[in-house]
């Protein structure tokens, strides 16, 4: 797969940024539409309650709070520019990747007010399913649609105010445009609600299913396999949720099931639900799904082999003036965007003819090597329960003795006793490694990283490099004769 090699490239051009601001403008309106004007103090209390309500005690979680006007302010003049902004990131980053397909139509899980939506416009989307069980922030969602086709936008939007929990693709089958009551914003109609659709999005919505039932992540999962159908093939389904630990840790557990029900790879016993087995034997190609983002790779998440660790994105942002004030006066942190998602592509072959005919023939050179990898995983998913075999070596590099590693920063820059700059990386292969260098050393070395830009790498950003010492079992080191190629700079806005 073929990565451009940038140092500090922005997420958007000027007119991807330009139609960005505009939605945000748009919703500011809306937001600041529902009273309370000038009292921006007040906005900040009912935001950071609602913060607590979500974040705190989770009081709020699946609580109906978007019906409150109060609440849904706050969503609208923080929350709604947060995700608006985060799922860009996401897709931006996954358009980076290349591993984004051409999106027309979006299925918005839970979409609240549709923030997941008008982001992916920003990536082609003319057409979106919105589904939440608010029907308050439904209602402002099609006037942010609205306003935005007096505009210029061609965004069009359908609605459902259902609870998600309820929810199954069988539903959208037995609407025809006799049932659906069009409204400003909104265009009714059955071509605009049948499936499949180019993106099935869940945003910061899915932690809020079942919460507080033990079988939650099985349920999760029995829902979104039972999704698949209505996923073109090459289309995908992508979560998106908060970076904190009560969220991020599930949100693993959860990428990990999908992708063994979905045949990704192989495991231990799991209950799958009557419904998604159906789903599964009347559609063999919804039985086939892989990890196309953050992670490098499909094979079971390494972070959860560790203990209960998080794992996110963070993208540096200059967020707008109301929301850095909001922020400021509520007591949140809001330098930068910080998410945990994961990123499914849906498809009807197996993985190596997969990544073979995407990341091959399409990306060049770099693609052999995922191919190869693909290939070899596929065959040991049907053949083997012996671990997968070792990543090959990354290519684009210069032949070089040594160890070598590709694949995600996933930590931040770490200071070890030893007075060296460490950084986690989840390489290629499903497997956790560090790669260090000295941090103020006279020798060779510490010059060798710094000319290398070893110590100005970040978390989310994709590297490869070679000709490394073995300091330890998946520890490795810089040296003067090794070599490090950034394959993507985490980008920021």
């Amino acid at each position: 797969m073929v990565y451009m090699n940038f140092v500090a490239k922005r997420l958007f051009d000027a007119a991807m940024a330009r139609h960005a601001a505009e939605w945000y403008g748009i919703s500011k309106a809306e937001g600041l539409a529902l009273g309370n004007k000038g009292q921006v103090q007040k906005i900040a209390e009912n935001l950071r309650a609602l913060q607590r309500g979500l974040t705190g005690d989770r009081a709020r979680v699946a609580s109906g709070y978007m019906d409150e006007k109060s609440a849904l302010q706050a969503y609208l003049l923080y929350y709604w520019p947060v995700s608006f902004y985060e799922t860009a990131a996401v897709l931006a980053e996954l358009a980076e990747r290349r591993t984004l397909p051409n999106i027309q139509t979006v299925l918005d899980l839970g979409s609240g007010p549709g923030p997941g939506s008008f982001a992916a416009s920003l990536f082609g989307a003319e057409r979106a399913v919105l589904v939440d069980a608010s029907q308050a922030a439904l209602d402002v969602a099609s006037k942010i649609a609205e306003k935005g086709r007096q505009g210029g936008s061609s965004m069009e939007l359908s609605a459902l105010a259902k609870d998600l929990q309820d929810f199954s693709v069988g539903i959208l089958s037995r609407f025809s445009s006799s049932s659906i009551e069009p409204s400003a914003g909104f265009s009714a109609g059955r071509a605009l609600l049948e499936p499949p659709f180019d993106l099935i999005i869940a945003s910061h919505s899915i932690n809020e299913l079942w919460h507080d039932e033990p079988e939650r992540i099985e349920r999760r999962r029995n829902m979104l396999l039972s999704l698949l159908p209505a996923l073109r093939e090459g289309g995908l389904l992508l979560i998106i949720e908060p970076s904190a630990h009560y969220t991020s840790i599930p949100l693993l557990a959860l990428r990990d099931s999908l992708l063994e029900a979905a045949g990704s790879f192989t495991g231990g016993n799991f209950a799958v639900s009557d419904e998604a087995r159906a789903t599964l034997a009347a559609d063999p190609a919804a039985a086939h799904l892989f990890c196309v983002g953050p992670c490098p790779h499909s094979d079971p998440c390494p972070m959860r082999a560790i203990g209960d660790r998080p794992c996110f994105s963070e993208w540096k942002w200059d967020a707008p003036t109301l929301v850095r004030k909001l922020a400021e006066m509520a007591g949140l942190d809001r330098t930068s965007l910080k998410a945990s998602w994961v990123a499914f592509q849906k498809t009807g072959e197996k993985l190596g003819a997969v990544f073979a005919r995407n990341m091959g023939a399409d990306f060049g050179g770099q693609g052999i090597v995922f191919a190869r990898q693909g290939a070899d995983f596929a065959e040991h998913a049907a053949n083997s329960a012996a671990p997968p075999p070792a990543a090959a070596r990354p290519s684009g590099l210069p032949p070089a003795a040594g160890p070598a590693i590709s694949g995600r920063i996933v930590s931040e820059p770490m200071l070890n006793k030893a007075g060296r700059i460490r950084y986690i990386v989840c390489t290629e292969n499903g497997q956790l490694s560090t790669i260090s260098a000295p941090q103020n050393d006279p020798t060779a070395i510490h010059a060798q990283a710094s000319t290398l830009g070893f110590f100005n790498l970040a978390r989310g950003d994709l590297i490869e490099a070679s000709g490394l010492e073995e300091r330890g079992r998946s520890h490795f080191g810089i040296i003067p004769a090794s070599s490090l190629r950034i394959k993507m700079k985490a980008p920021r806005f």
